[in-house]
Protein backbone atom coordinates (compact mmCIF):
# COMPACT_ATOMS: atom_id res chain seq x y z
CA UNK A 1 0.00 0.00 0.00
CA UNK A 2 1.38 3.43 -0.89
CA UNK A 3 0.58 6.25 1.52
CA UNK A 4 0.49 9.78 0.09
CA UNK A 5 3.53 11.70 1.29
CA UNK A 6 3.27 15.32 2.44
CA UNK A 7 4.78 18.11 0.35
CA UNK A 8 7.83 19.74 1.91
CA UNK A 9 8.71 23.37 1.14
CA UNK A 10 12.28 24.52 1.66
CA UNK A 11 13.08 28.23 1.85
CA UNK A 12 16.65 29.36 1.27
CA UNK A 13 18.16 32.83 1.06
CA UNK A 14 18.49 34.25 -2.41
CA UNK A 15 21.90 33.85 -4.02
CA UNK A 16 24.07 36.92 -4.09
CA UNK A 17 23.47 38.85 -7.26
CA UNK A 18 26.33 39.34 -9.67
CA UNK A 19 27.98 42.66 -9.08
CA UNK A 20 26.91 45.19 -11.71
CA UNK A 21 29.30 47.91 -10.78
CA UNK A 22 26.50 50.14 -9.60
CA UNK A 23 26.33 51.33 -6.04
CA UNK A 24 23.43 49.50 -4.53
CA UNK A 25 23.50 51.47 -1.36
CA UNK A 26 22.36 54.63 -3.01
CA UNK A 27 19.02 54.33 -1.32
CA UNK A 28 17.09 53.30 -4.40
CA UNK A 29 15.05 50.33 -3.26
CA UNK A 30 12.34 50.20 -5.93
CA UNK A 31 13.33 46.66 -6.83
CA UNK A 32 13.74 45.70 -3.17
CA UNK A 33 11.35 43.67 -1.09
CA UNK A 34 10.18 44.79 2.34
CA UNK A 35 9.92 42.06 4.98
CA UNK A 36 7.74 42.03 8.12
CA UNK A 37 10.67 43.09 10.27
CA UNK A 38 11.13 46.17 7.97
CA UNK A 39 14.37 44.83 6.53
CA UNK A 40 14.91 45.27 2.84
CA UNK A 41 16.30 42.75 0.39
CA UNK A 42 16.82 43.27 -3.29
CA UNK A 43 15.92 39.77 -4.27
CA UNK A 44 13.30 37.47 -2.77
CA UNK A 45 14.38 34.23 -1.24
CA UNK A 46 14.33 31.26 -3.55
CA UNK A 47 11.52 28.89 -2.65
CA UNK A 48 11.93 25.37 -3.79
CA UNK A 49 9.28 22.67 -3.38
CA UNK A 50 10.56 19.18 -2.96
CA UNK A 51 8.28 16.18 -3.34
CA UNK A 52 9.45 13.38 -1.08
CA UNK A 53 9.63 9.83 -2.31
CA UNK A 54 6.38 7.94 -1.66
CA UNK A 55 6.44 5.74 1.40
CA UNK A 56 5.68 2.16 0.54
CA UNK A 57 4.30 0.01 3.31
CA UNK A 58 4.20 -3.71 3.07
CA UNK A 59 0.80 -5.32 2.96
CA UNK A 60 0.16 -7.27 6.14
CA UNK A 61 0.12 -11.00 5.67
CA UNK A 62 -3.40 -12.38 5.62
CA UNK A 63 -4.29 -14.17 8.80
CA UNK A 64 -6.21 -17.40 8.49
CA UNK A 65 -9.43 -17.21 10.49
CA UNK A 66 -10.68 -20.62 11.51
CA UNK A 67 -14.20 -21.50 10.47
CA UNK A 68 -16.54 -21.60 13.45
CA UNK A 69 -17.75 -24.99 14.49
CA UNK A 70 -21.34 -25.61 13.41
CA UNK A 71 -23.74 -25.13 16.25
CA UNK A 72 -26.25 -27.87 16.69
CA UNK A 73 -29.27 -26.39 18.35
CA UNK A 74 -31.31 -28.66 20.50
CA UNK A 75 -34.95 -28.03 21.14
CA UNK A 76 -35.17 -26.59 24.62
CA UNK A 77 -37.33 -28.40 27.07
CA UNK A 78 -40.63 -26.57 27.36
CA UNK A 79 -40.82 -24.43 30.45
CA UNK A 80 -43.41 -25.51 32.94
CA UNK A 81 -45.70 -23.07 34.69
CA UNK A 82 -47.40 -23.43 38.04
CA UNK A 83 -50.09 -25.76 36.66
CA UNK A 84 -47.48 -28.10 35.22
CA UNK A 85 -48.15 -27.41 31.52
CA UNK A 86 -45.57 -26.13 29.06
CA UNK A 87 -45.83 -22.64 27.65
CA UNK A 88 -47.10 -24.16 24.42
CA UNK A 89 -49.84 -26.06 26.27
CA UNK A 90 -50.79 -22.89 28.14
CA UNK A 91 -51.04 -21.04 24.82
CA UNK A 92 -53.18 -23.86 23.41
CA UNK A 93 -55.46 -23.66 26.46
CA UNK A 94 -55.81 -19.90 25.95
CA UNK A 95 -56.64 -20.39 22.26
CA UNK A 96 -59.16 -23.14 23.04
CA UNK A 97 -60.94 -20.94 25.58
CA UNK A 98 -61.02 -18.06 23.08
CA UNK A 99 -62.57 -20.28 20.41
CA UNK A 100 -65.21 -21.55 22.84
CA UNK A 101 -66.18 -17.98 23.80
CA UNK A 102 -67.22 -17.16 20.23
CA UNK A 103 -68.20 -20.46 18.67
CA UNK A 104 -69.24 -23.98 19.54
CA UNK A 105 -67.00 -26.98 18.95
CA UNK A 106 -67.07 -30.69 19.48
CA UNK A 107 -64.05 -32.11 21.26
CA UNK A 108 -62.62 -33.49 18.01
CA UNK A 109 -63.44 -30.24 16.18
CA UNK A 110 -61.57 -28.18 18.78
CA UNK A 111 -58.57 -30.52 18.57
CA UNK A 112 -58.52 -30.14 14.77
CA UNK A 113 -58.76 -26.35 15.06
CA UNK A 114 -55.84 -26.14 17.50
CA UNK A 115 -53.71 -28.39 15.30
CA UNK A 116 -54.64 -26.28 12.26
CA UNK A 117 -53.48 -23.24 14.23
CA UNK A 118 -50.05 -24.92 14.58
CA UNK A 119 -50.15 -26.59 17.96
CA UNK A 120 -48.81 -30.13 18.09
CA UNK A 121 -51.33 -32.94 18.52
CA UNK A 122 -49.90 -33.54 22.01
CA UNK A 123 -50.28 -29.89 23.07
CA UNK A 124 -53.78 -29.68 21.60
CA UNK A 125 -54.81 -32.87 23.44
CA UNK A 126 -53.33 -31.60 26.70
CA UNK A 127 -55.17 -28.27 26.31
CA UNK A 128 -58.54 -29.82 25.51
CA UNK A 129 -58.14 -32.24 28.43
CA UNK A 130 -57.19 -29.38 30.78
CA UNK A 131 -60.18 -27.11 30.09
CA UNK A 132 -63.56 -27.52 31.68
CA UNK A 133 -66.25 -27.66 29.02
CA UNK A 134 -69.64 -29.29 28.68
CA UNK A 135 -69.66 -30.96 25.27
CA UNK A 136 -73.43 -31.39 25.59
CA UNK A 137 -73.81 -27.61 25.90
CA UNK A 138 -71.48 -27.14 22.94
CA UNK A 139 -73.73 -29.48 20.91
CA UNK A 140 -76.80 -27.47 21.99
CA UNK A 141 -75.17 -24.16 20.90
CA UNK A 142 -74.15 -25.65 17.58
CA UNK A 143 -77.66 -27.04 16.95
CA UNK A 144 -79.19 -23.65 17.75
CA UNK A 145 -76.76 -21.87 15.36
CA UNK A 146 -77.64 -24.27 12.52
CA UNK A 147 -81.36 -23.63 12.99
CA UNK A 148 -80.83 -19.84 12.86
CA UNK A 149 -79.55 -20.11 9.27
CA UNK A 150 -81.09 -23.27 7.85
CA UNK A 151 -83.96 -25.72 8.25
CA UNK A 152 -83.26 -29.25 9.48
CA UNK A 153 -85.27 -32.28 10.44
CA UNK A 154 -84.45 -33.75 13.82
CA UNK A 155 -82.51 -36.64 12.29
CA UNK A 156 -80.79 -34.34 9.76
CA UNK A 157 -79.57 -32.02 12.52
CA UNK A 158 -78.33 -34.96 14.62
CA UNK A 159 -76.39 -36.23 11.58
CA UNK A 160 -74.94 -32.75 11.00
CA UNK A 161 -73.74 -32.54 14.62
CA UNK A 162 -72.24 -36.03 14.40
CA UNK A 163 -70.47 -34.94 11.22
CA UNK A 164 -68.95 -32.04 13.23
CA UNK A 165 -67.53 -34.57 15.69
CA UNK A 166 -70.13 -34.69 18.45
CA UNK A 167 -70.99 -38.15 19.76
CA UNK A 168 -74.48 -39.48 19.07
CA UNK A 169 -75.45 -38.80 22.69
CA UNK A 170 -74.12 -35.22 22.55
CA UNK A 171 -75.87 -34.58 19.23
CA UNK A 172 -79.20 -35.94 20.52
CA UNK A 173 -78.88 -33.78 23.65
CA UNK A 174 -78.09 -30.68 21.57
CA UNK A 175 -81.04 -31.22 19.22
CA UNK A 176 -83.40 -31.87 22.14
CA UNK A 177 -82.46 -28.44 23.58
CA UNK A 178 -83.78 -26.77 20.42
CA UNK A 179 -87.29 -28.26 20.72
CA UNK A 180 -87.00 -30.54 17.69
Amino acid sequence: MTAPAPTVTVTAPAPDPEPTGEDESAGDHDDAYLFEDNSVDAEPAVVETVEPEPVVQDEPEPVAVPEPEPVVEQEPEPAADESGGSVSVQNAISSANSYLEFSSFSRSGLLEQLEYEGFSAEDAEAAVTAITVSWNEQAAKSAKNYLEYSSFSRSGLIEQLEYEGFTTEQAEYGVSQTGL
